[in-house]
C-alpha cells in the first residue's frame, strides 16, 4: 500500500542472543532482517529500518537506516519516533527484525481495521495475545509520542492505552508472529520447518533449511548421506516407499547449536523399502533424532529408532545366517 510506510525495528542490544544482534543473525543463509524487508517491501510504499549498531551492515541491505533520537537503547517506542520523523507516508507500520514469517496481507488487513474504526493505532493479535509491535500508527501521532518519551514513558501499552487503539485478529496466521530471541528458539524453528517440510513431501522446502554439508545418519538402517543432493535422492525413496508418511513432534528440546527431537512418524508401506515389495500395512515408529546446527541450518542430522519393529510393523520376510524368519505383523 503505497501511503504506508513500513518500518523495521532492529534497535535493541540484542542480550537474549548473547552480544549478537538479532536481525544480522543467519537463517538458511541470509540475516534474519533480510527476510523480513522480503515479506513486508511488497506491502508498503517505502521501507526503514530503525538500528543503532552495526549501520553499515544493515545499509548494505540496500533501504536507508535510521537510529534513535532518544538514548540509551530506550525500546520500540524509540524506534517509532525516529520512524515517523523520516517517513513520507502518513502511516507507519512496525515490525521486528527477528520476525522472518510475518504476514503477507498484514499492511492490508491493520489498514482496513483502523479506516473502519477510525482508530488512531491497529495492533495484530493472536488468540488473547496483543502482538504490540506488529503495529500500524497514524503519523499524526509523532507529536503525542515525542512528549510521551520526553515525559520519560518508555512502556507500550502504556502509550497505547492514551489512545484510540483496535486490535486485529490473526489467529489464522498466528505462527507468522514467531519471533526468535535466542539461539536455541532459531534452532528449534528450523527444526520444526524441516519436519513440517519433510512431512509435506516438500523437498526444496526441506533442503532449504539443511547446510550443503550435510550430514545425515539414519542409525537404525546403517544409512550415511552426505550433501544435499544425496539427502533428495534419499528422501524420494522414503517417500516412494511411504508416501504418506506423517511427522507429529512430541517435544523438542534446545542447548546452544543442538537440538534433539522426540517425533511420531505414521504411514503405509506401499513402495519398495530396504529391498522389501510393498505390503500396504500401517507402521508406527518412535523417534529420536538428534540436530546439528550452523547459522540458522541443519549441519547434522543422526536419527535413531527400532528398524526391527518397522519391519515387524509390515511383516516381512528376513534371512538370518542363511535361515529365512518371517516376522508376521504387528
Amino acid at each position: 500500500m503505497r501511503e504506508i510506510t513500513g518500518l523495521i525495528l532492529a534497535g535493541g542490544r540484542g542480550r537474549r542472543m548473547g552480544g549478537v544482534n538479532k536481525g544480522l543473525t543467519p537463517l538458511r543463509g541470509r540475516p534474519m532482517v533480510a527476510w523480513a524487508l522480503e515479506r513486508l517491501a511488497p506491502q508498503v510504499g517505502e521501507l526503514l529500518i530503525n538500528a543503532n549498531q552495526n549501520l553499515e551492515q544493515y545499509r548494505a541491505l540496500g533501504y536507508p537506516v535510521i537510529s534513535d533520537e532518544i538514548g540509551g537503547f530506550a525500546g520500540p517506542l524509540a524506534g517509532l519516533h525516529a520512524g515517523m520523523k523520516a517517513a513520507h507516508h502518513p502511516y507507519v507500520l512496525t515490525v521486528p527484525c527477528d520476525s522472518p514469517f510475518l504476514p503477507a496481507d498484514l499492511a492490508q488487513r491493520l489498514h482496513a481495521a483502523l479506516a473502519e474504526q477510525g482508530a488512531d493505532i491497529a495492533v495484530a493479535k493472536t488468540g488473547d495475545q496483543p502482538q504490540t509491535v506488529f503495529s500500524l500508527s497514524r503519523r499524526d501521532l509523532l507529536p503525542h509520542l515525542s512528549e510521551y518519551l520526553t515525559r520519560g514513558g518508555r512502556r507500550i501499552d502504556a502509550w497505547y492505552a492514551s489512545l484510540k487503539v483496535i486490535e486485529v485478529a490473526f489467529d489464522d496466521q498466528a505462527d507468522a508472529f514467531f519471533n526468535i530471541n535466542s539461539i536455541e528458539e532459531l534452532n528449534v524453528r528450523v527444526a520444526r520447518e524441516h519436519f513440517a517440510a519433510e512431512s509435506a513431501h516438500d523437498a526444496e522446502r526441506s533442503l532449504a533449511t539443511l547446510a550443503d554439508d550435510i550430514l545425515y545418519h539414519v542409525v537404525g538402517s546403517g544409512a550415511i548421506v552426505r550433501g544435499k543432493q544425496a539427502v533428495s535422492e534419499y528422501y524420494d525413496a522414503w517417500w516412494t516407499a511411504f508416501p504418506d508418511v506423517n511427522i507429529e513432534i512430541k517435544r523438542l528440546v534446545a542447548c546452544g547449536e543442538w537440538v534433539i527431537a522426540e517425533n511420531v512418524v505414521t504411514a503405509t508401506h506401499l513402495g519398495p523399502w530396504l529391498g522389501l515389495p510393498p505390503t500396504g500395512r500401517r507402521t508406527v515408529q518412535h523417534l529420536c533424532e538428534i540436530l546439528g546446527m550452523r547459522g540458522g541450518l541443519m549441519i547434522e542430522e543422526t536419527v535413531y529408532y527400532d528398524q526391527l519393529e518397522r519391519i515387524r510393523q509390515i511383516g516381512s520376510v528376513l534371512e538370518l545366517d542363511g535361515r529365512r524368519i518371517e516376522l508376521p505383523p504387528a
